[in-house]
Order: structure tokens, then sequence, then C-alpha cells
């Protein structure tokens, strides 16, 4: 231990506020210069005190109390070396590690493992009639809603505020026991949590069947769309932010020496405690998006599916278009290169490309407008096979687009094997999904009669205009794909 002389010139003091509640709690511990050696509250926001001329400045007193100050932290310093010294009980060491392997059996339901322990409510709900099991479907995810998720959440934050080192050092066994009780209210709602997916998405194992849900368009918030979204929104990111928070929750208290066991990652006490609140600060987020997922609307969640696309389709059209316009030259890492010249026939395939992408970009940048505007029902009458066809939109118009754009830089068809053939079934292809989405709008996005409540006028009204853009919408874009066929001299 350094003399109170050495701290004077060597050190530095750190200000430690603990901003947690219930209240703020003001401890000072010593600092080597660059580095704490002091233990400091979990959530706590510490500060450097460098010197006394700052003391003096800020507090109004004198070097001597300064330097009485510092030999309170040294006395501090000390008192938590003998603390550290003092050995666990064995009555410690036994909850210790009851609770490493309650962490290792929430770990293990972070992805579950197996279906073994569903398969009984499973068999009950196979019971029931066709509505009841509807009902009792229905039931589970307003219950996922209102009660599971919430309840999980708040388990979450008392975990959290359980695992602050100081009061494991202080009453560890108390403490540890409130954890063992914690973690059994966890392995409760995470059970539940897979029990709702396993009766309500029994094939989650599998690929969705989405396409054969063409009969799901009035079961709301049981179309299949919806309920396999919601369990692949949850799966990868809730359970295993939730799996790498109970590692290293379980290595908080192996780093505490709170179990007989060692800890696996020597991160130390500081480091893993702040690793271990960020992850469980990540899962209850992921909760808080879950709850509001549940809320949105059919289109939202179309939306949500569509991150980047629109850029996609922005960067082939720059692409198409510094084709038609090429540079002599183009410089690569600071080197001038000559860009290989296209010929005349790959030339008049590219210009009618350019209002294609245009016209596909427009499409997809309208169409996001509309699906997020104010207004609509959280449930469309679209069934989850159609719904899929708008999911797949952006990802299909950008796709396709990008085939194109890669047959025509190849210029000879060497390497993507260029034929007309090949040319019109892409074109054909992205016609094809233009035309079944415009399909659906018109029967199911724009009502077929506007209804006589005066309130709803300026909706109506919205809808025609919509109507109509999509009329010339459809017209335009035959003539470009009609324009590409005459490039490519397959047209009728």
């Amino acid at each position: 231990m350094a003399k109170v002389g050495d701290l004077v010139t060597n050190f530095a003091v750190w200000d430690v506020t603990l901003l947690t509640p219930p209240d703020p709690v003001k401890t000072v511990a010593v600092a080597s210069w660059g580095k704490a050696r002091g233990r400091f509250p979990f959530g706590a926001q510490a500060r450097p005190i460098f010197g006394p001329r700052w003391f003096e400045r800020k507090t109004g007193r004198s070097l001597h109390g300064w330097k009485n100050l510092l030999q309170m932290a040294s006395s501090t310093t000390q008192q938590d070396s003998i603390s550290d010294a003092l050995q666990p009980t064995e009555e410690c060491l036994q909850q210790g590690d009851l609770v490493v392997q309650g962490f290792q059996a929430l770990m293990n339901r972070c992805p579950p493992v197996d279906r073994q322990s569903w398969v009984l409510m499973w068999s009950v709900e196979h019971e029931r009639s066709a509505e009841e099991t509807r009902l009792f479907k229905k039931d589970l995810i307003l219950q996922l809603h209102s009660r599971i998720v919430p309840q999980l959440h708040h388990q979450l934050e008392h975990l959290s505020e359980s695992l602050e080192p100081d009061q494991l050092r202080r009453q560890p066994v108390s403490q540890l026991k409130l954890i063992l009780e914690i973690q059994s209210q966890l392995c409760k709602s995470l059970d539940e949590i897979h029990s709702v997916f396993h009766i309500t998405c029994p094939e989650s194992s599998q690929s969705p069947p989405i396409t054969r849900s063409g009969n799901d368009q009035h079961d709301n918030e049981l179309k299949c769309y919806r309920l396999y979204r919601l369990h692949f929104f949850l799966q990868p990111s809730l359970l295993s932010e939730l799996n790498n928070a109970f590692d290293l929750c379980s290595e908080l208290i192996l780093e505490l020496k709170l179990s007989t066991q060692k800890p696996k990652y020597k991160m130390g006490i500081d480091h893993t405690r702040a690793r271990a609140f960020e992850d469980t600060e990540n899962s209850t987020v992921s909760l808080e998006l879950a709850m509001e997922w549940l809320q949105r609307s059919d289109f939202q969640l179309v939306l949500d599916r569509w991150p980047g696309e629109e850029r996609m389709v922005e960067d082939i059209l720059k692409s198409l278009t510094s084709l038609i316009h090429q540079e002599p030259y183009v410089q690569v890492d600071g080197e001038l290169y000559k860009p290989q010249e296209l010929t005349q026939q790959v030339l008049k395939l590219v210009k009618p490309l350019v209002p294609i992408a245009k016209l596909s970009r427009l499409f997809l940048i309208r169409l996001s407008r509309e699906m997020r505007r104010n207004g609509r029902p959280i449930y469309s009458e679209l069934s989850s096979s159609q719904l899929m066809i708008f999911d797949e939109l952006d990802q299909n118009i950008s796709a396709t687009l990008h085939q194109f754009l890669r047959m025509v830089e190849d210029g000879d068809g060497s390497r993507t094997g260029l034929t007309k053939q090949v040319f019109i079934q892409t074109a054909q292809q992205l016609q094809s999904h233009l035309e079944s989405s415009c399909l659906l709008l018109f029967v199911y996005f724009i009502p077929c009669s506007p209804p006589d409540d005066p309130h709803l006028v300026p909706i109506n009204h919205h809808h025609h205009h919509f109507h109509s853009w999509l009329i010339n919408f459809n017209k335009s874009f035959d003539v470009a794909i009609n324009n590409l066929l005459d490039a490519v001299g397959l047209s009728n």
C-alpha cells in the first residue's frame, strides 16, 4: 500500500456518483494514474479529480483537507483488501454453485435444446375443437403481449439489480438466494414463451409453411405470416442475447469467488459486470421491441423486411447509367484503367433497362410510403401467402435488376450465358413480380367502394389518387418492358 504522501503526488482521486435508485451515494476511491483501482457501484459514473489545486478550488478546503481525504480513501482501500481476503463460507459456496447451475439451465432454454417439455401442452391442445383451438391460440398471443413479455422484462431488471458486486460481497448468502428465486421465475417465463411458440407455431423448427396458408386472411393475429415473423424476431435476437447475459452473470459469480468453480474468461469483476449488464439491457430492449412488434400492422411488418433494398436498386440504376455514359478511363486504387467497351448490341439492351430500373425504384418508394400511411388497420385481408408476395417484392426486384446488370456488364455473355431467351425470361420475371403485387393492391389495399363515413372522405380521396397512380404506373411499365423486348428482337 502506498503512503499518503505518495498518494498526493502520484495518485488521483475519483469521485464516483451512483446514479441508480434508491439514493445517490458518493464514494471516494483511490486510483492509480490512468487506471482506477477502487471499486465503483454498478451504474456509476466516475470522473478523475487530479491534484490538490482542483480540490481547493472546488471545495474551498485546504491542502490539509486534501490529505485527509486521501487518508480516508486509503483506509477504505485497506478495508476492501481485508474484506477480499475473507474466505466465503461453505453455505455461500453451495449457494453459489446452485446459482451457476441455475444460469446454465437458463442458457439451455436460449434456444431450447429440444421440445420434450412442451409435448404435454401440445397434446392437450390437439384435444380441442377447431374453434376452441383458434380461441386458445388467440388467448396465448394476448397473454404473450399483456403478461409474459412484460413479466420477463421485470424479472431481467430485478436480476440485474441483484448482481451488484458490493451487495454480493456484503450479504453473499442472502443475495445468492434472491438470485435463485429470480432464476426460478425466469425459467417459468421462458418456458411459457416456448410453449406459446410451440402451440401457435408447431412447425417452427422447419421452414414456415406460409405458401400453404392461403385461407388465413381472417385470422388476424394468428396468421402464419405474423406468427412466424414473431418467432424469428424473438429467436435470434432475444434468446441469443439472453444466452450471453446468463453466461456472463454466471461468470460474475465465479469472478467474485462465490462458487467452487473457476472463472472461464477471467475478464475481471468490473468488466464482467459491465458486459453482463449490457447484454441484459439489450435483452430488455428486444422485449420492448417485441411488445411493440405485436401491435404493428401487417404492412409495417412487411416493411421491416425491406432494409436497404431501395438503395440497392438505386446503385443498380447508377451502374446502368454509367455504362451508357462510359468514361474513357476509370480510377481504381489510384491507377487509371480503360474500361471494356460495350458492343452496340449490348448498348441497345442497356438503354431500355434504365427506365425499367427507374420505374422499379419509383414503385418501391411509393409503395413503402403508402404502407406507412396512418389510418391503416392492424390486420389486412391479405392471407399469409399474399403477404409473402409483398415481403419478398423488394428483394425480388433488386435481384432481377442485378441479374440484368451482370448480363450487360458481361458483354459477350461468356460468364453469364447471355442469350436472347435468358434476357426475355428475366424481363418476364420482373414483370410478373410487379403485376402480382399490383393486382393485390387493387383488390385488397384500395377499398372497392368508399364507405359512407364523411370523416373518411380525405382517405377515400387519397385512395382514388393512388388507384389512378397505379393504373398509370402499369401502363408506363408495360411500355418500358415492350421497349426492352423490341431491343432484343423478341417483341410481338
